[in-house]
This record gives structure tokens, C-alpha cells and sequence, in this order.
């Protein structure tokens, strides 16, 4: 027996799974009392990146969440390009909105800092990017600004996370062929 599968789309298989199901993914809230679920992306249609995976984090106050999505436009012939998107909890059929529209290539792995005024996230900075042409960012919420952290430094950053304080950011960086904290 022979099947076939015919899309116009240019990605339409991930490893053992067919990507032409139509499916779109969700982020659900249970209220563990009540058992009630909310859908907290109501607006998504699509599955959230070309391999169907998602990330999140969500603001200390419970209130944020923010998801990397694909922003491309299907047939999905472009390189994959995810931006860092807010959403609310409390109004979860509001727009989303886009906190890294200026970068042509992915930005993800988001952290909220401890305060949630601030957020760092991985900008890559070619498409298909490797670890190591990542770049470590942290968006300001209530302006938009965008700052590099840690420019002057020759690393790749991977894994960061804020102290607990939120003064200090540690993350792992290979140096001289030894990966360091």
C-alpha cells in the first residue's frame, strides 16, 4: 500500500509527525479547585513553531505570559522566524502583543525578571541561528526598550535565569572551549 500526502506548504512533515492536520496548539489555565479551564490563546490557529513546541514563562504576578510564536505567514517556505509575544491571563482573547517585531530572526527562551518589569530573552541574530550567534536581551515592559546585556563579552549566553533579587543574571557561556558560568 502506498499513501501520499500533497500541501502546498514547505514545511509539512516534523520528524515522525505530519504537519497538515490543521491542529492549533493551546496553553490551558486549570483552576485546581474548580477544575474549570480557560483558553489562554483562543486566537492562535496554528501551531506555535515549525517543530510544534512551545515556550512560555509566566510573570511573577500571574497575570503575563510570554510565548514565542512563528510569525511566518504559512506556506511556511521562509526560514522560521519566532518573536516573544505578551498575553494576558485576565483578558486572554486580547491582541497579543509583540515585544521583538525589529529582529528579522527568532528570538526566544524568555525569563520574567523576579519584579516582571523586565524580561530577558535570546535574539538570534542569522537565520537558522546557532547557539552561538545568540545574543542576550532584556525588554523593559512598560517602554518596549530593548537592551544587549553583556555586549562587550566574546560569548554565546545559553540558560540564563535572574538571582532571586533580580540584580544579577546568570547564565552559561562556552569560553575558550570550556562552558562556564
Amino acid at each position: 500500500n502506498v499513501s501520499a500526502k500533497v500541501s502546498e506548504h514547505g514545511v509539512v512533515r516534523y520528524f515522525d509527525t505530519w504537519l497538515l492536520d490543521g491542529q492549533a496548539r493551546r496553553l490551558q489555565l486549570v483552576d485546581l479547585a474548580t477544575k474549570k479551564t480557560t483558553d489562554l490563546t483562543p486566537r492562535q490557529e496554528r501551531r506555535f513553531t515549525y517543530s510544534d513546541s512551545v515556550t512560555y514563562d509566566v510573570s511573577p504576578d500571574g497575570k503575563w505570559i510570554a510565548l514565542a510564536a512563528a510569525t511566518n505567514p504559512p506556506p511556511f517556505r521562509d526560514n522560521e522566524n519566532r518573536d516573544v509575544y505578551l498575553v494576558s491571563v485576565e483578558r486572554p482573547d486580547a491582541p497579543w502583543k509583540n515585544l521583538t517585531t525589529d529582529n528579522p530572526n527568532s528570538d526566544d527562551n524568555h525569563r520574567f525578571s523576579p519584579d516582571g518589569r523586565t524580561l530577558l530573552f535570546g535574539r538570534g541574530v542569522r537565520a537558522r541561528g546557532l547557539s552561538e550567534q545568540t545574543r542576550l536581551m532584556r525588554v523593559e515592559l512598560a517602554t518596549g526598550r530593548i537592551t544587549r546585556l553583556a555586549a562587550a563579552a566574546d560569548l554565546a549566553p545559553q540558560d540564563w535565569e535572574f538571582s532571586d533579587d533580580g540584580k544579577t543574571v546568570f547564565f552559561r557561556a562556552e569560553d575558550r572551549g570550556r562552558t562556564k558560568i
